[in-house]
Order: C-alpha cells, then structure tokens, then sequence
C-alpha cells in the first residue's frame, strides 16, 4: 500500500485532481557546469552538476518530484529513478530547500549523482516538478544531461610524495567543494560566476596510525602535514605565486572576507599556478610562508619540489588546496574533474596500486616508489 504525504491528502480532500502542464515559458532550467563529466571510480561512476531553477510564475511554487532517466548509445532506457512526496521521510525531504519564490532562482544540487559502473549512459533527462499553492495543475520542466567522459589532457602524479595522506575533503555530493551556490548572496559578492573549484582537493599528510596530529592539534606544528614537501603534479611554466601571507593559528584566519570579494588571491594565501601549455592550469593553494620555490616564469618539470603545506589563507587547519581549472581565475573559471597516475590506495596494513584513477573524500592515499 503506498502512502500519501500530508500535502497531498490536503489537496485530495479540497477535490483537487493534479495533472501535469509543461512549464516552457514560467520555469527556467540552468545546468551548472554546461560541461558535466561522468567521472568513474572503481565499479562507480558520478554526475556533479547543480540545476539553477527560476520561477517566472507571480506564485511560490514547492518542489514535489525530481526523476531522472537514463539512457545508453542506442537511446534505450536503462534506469529511471525518482524523489517524491509521497511516502514518509526522508523521500523528497533529502533535497533541504524546496520552495521556488518568484523571480528567484533555486539550486538543487543533483541527488542522483551515483550509478553502478556497468551502466552505459548517454544521456540523462532530469525532470522537476512543483505545485502550486492553489490550482490543480503540478508544473513540470525537464532538461537532457549529456555528461563527457572525457579525461584531463595533462597526465597528473600526486603533490604529496613519501607518506600516506587523508582526502580531508574532495568534490563528492557532500564536500564544501562542490556545495556553492552561484546565486547566493554570499557568492554574488565575491563576483563568481563560474564553480572554479568544484573538482578540488584538500589533501592532509597523516602520520603511521594515519592520524592528523599529535598531542591535541592546538599548533601548527602539531599537525604532520605542516611543512610537508609539495611536488608539480605536471610539467608546466609557473605563471603566477605569493610567498608572503602568514600561515594562520588553528582555528583562524588571517585575511578580510570584505577585502577577498575584490582579491581573490586572499583566499589562496600563498599559492601557485601552473600552466601546463594545453588549456590546463594547476592550482596549489594555502602554502608554507617563504616555502614557494619557484618564480614567475620558470619552468617546473613533474616531481619537481615546488612549495611546503602551511595553513595561509582561507585555510583552518594545514593542507594542501589542490585544483585543475581552465583558466588561471581558479576560483572563477571551469573547474576539471583530476585523474591522478601511479598511486595506491591505503586500507590499513594493506594497500591498492591504481594505474590511474579519481580520488574520493575520507580515503588514504600514498604515491608508489
């Protein structure tokens, strides 16, 4: 027996029967990235994309169904998935925000995001579908994702040689990297209009027993990554870098977010960009003061020794800030999804040697000898 949510028994007992009308010209439908990537990890694979919806009706309509369906090369349809409000919680109740106010834009993260890696998908359609607060007519929008499987051009190794690392924080559907919201007010003042570091890393050094710190974590040089060696992860021309922003105590930062809206580079503490002469540039961000080695203009061959970990910036705790973007605007251009080359992943006494492959938030890594 299926169950009813309460809206929907509302409605049933005002005598309201729901039909569904397109929403060609009252519901605007934005894909973030235009370029999606299907990215695939050991028997998975990911969509991380966000929709920017936008209510041109003068009522607030509540998001009440999300579907998708998949399909392969051959346009047959292999999967089709949905969140409603039928039922109990959680059902459509996972994606928190779901009123659309006129003339505003909502953002839904995709919460269809995972799929087995056996599945040969082509196309994904995404379909939306509101009520509104009177009237017996749900409004329905779809949109067709054509995802890229395509790789970096740039063959990548990992910035962190001769001991083991926690992904502190990777672009999974939980990470802060890829939770930004293009049309909050926060992010409209920082003058973003592009998810630079949606694909971005923050990698953490941990000890033998894989822990972060010793004694309780309070200084900086309690932390095991605080100083840690960082290699070029490609060959490349270094085209920008800053070596004077302090390295922050636990817990603070030492920048203006006022004065970041208009100085990106504030947010990256001391830092340096690589350009890799393909359309590709390489990002390392919250640096050791005084550690960054090269200069503007020099060449950097991959496991070149170029900078130390710090805590500069907008930066917490030590690591390392990695990204891959289109342009050298790393906060505020196309971020790429990273493949990295000789690697294993560490599993307590064990470990697995990858070839290549996607990095995930709360594993532990180590590059191969």
């Amino acid at each position: 027996m299926r169950l009813i949510a309460t809206q929907s028994i509302i409605l049933i007992l005002l005598g309201f029967t729901f039909s569904i009308v397109q929403a060609q010209d009252v519901l605007e439908i934005k894909l973030n990235p235009e370029k999606t990537y299907l990215i695939k990890k050991q028997g998975q694979q990911f969509v991380n994309c966000d929709f920017h919806i936008t209510n041109k009706m003068e009522d607030t309509l509540m998001l009440d169904f999300i579907e998708i369906k998949a399909y392969n090369n051959e346009a047959n349809l292999i999967m089709q998935k949905s969140l409603s409000s039928s039922g109990l919680s959680p059902a459509i109740l996972t994606v928190p925000n779901r009123l659309l106010i006129p003339n505003r834009a909502l953002t839904i993260f995709n919460p269809f995001h995972t799929f087995d890696a056996s599945l040969n998908i082509k196309t994904i359609q995404f379909e939306f579908s509101f009520y509104p607060p009177r009237g017996n007519k749900n409004i329905t929008k779809s949109i067709m994702v054509v995802p890229s499987t395509q790789l970096q051009k740039v063959k990548l190794k990992l910035p962190i040689l001769g001991g083991p690392f926690l992904v502190q924080d990777g672009n999974d559907y939980n990470a802060h990297h890829r939770r930004v919201k293009l049309n909050s007010p926060v992010v409209k003042m920082f003058n973003i209009t592009h998810h630079g570091n949606r694909y971005a890393y923050d990698f953490c050094p941990v000890n033998a027993k894989n822990e972060l710190y010793k004694n309780e974590g309070k200084n900086l040089e309690d932390w095991i990554g605080f100083g840690t060696p960082i290699y070029a992860t490609a060959g490349g021309t270094v085209v920008e870098i800053y070596n004077e922003a302090i390295d922050s105590n636990i817990g603070s930062i030492d920048f203006d977010y006022g004065e970041a809206a208009n100085n990106h580079t504030l947010i990256y503490g001391n830092y340096i960009i690589i350009d890799h002469h393909n359309g590709e540039y390489s990002g390392f961000m919250h640096l050791k003061q005084g550690s960054v080695k090269p200069k503007v203009g020099d060449k950097v061959k991959q496991g070149d020794l170029i900078a130390e970990i710090g805590n500069s910036g907008d930066s917490f705790e030590p690591h390392l800030h990695y990204q891959l973007n289109d342009a050298t605007t790393l906060l505020n251009s196309n971020g790429i999804p990273v493949y990295f080359a000789d690697y294993k992943q560490v599993l307590g006494n064990k470990s697995i040697s990858i070839s290549k492959g996607y990095l995930d938030t709360g594993e532990f890594y180590e590059a191969e000898n």
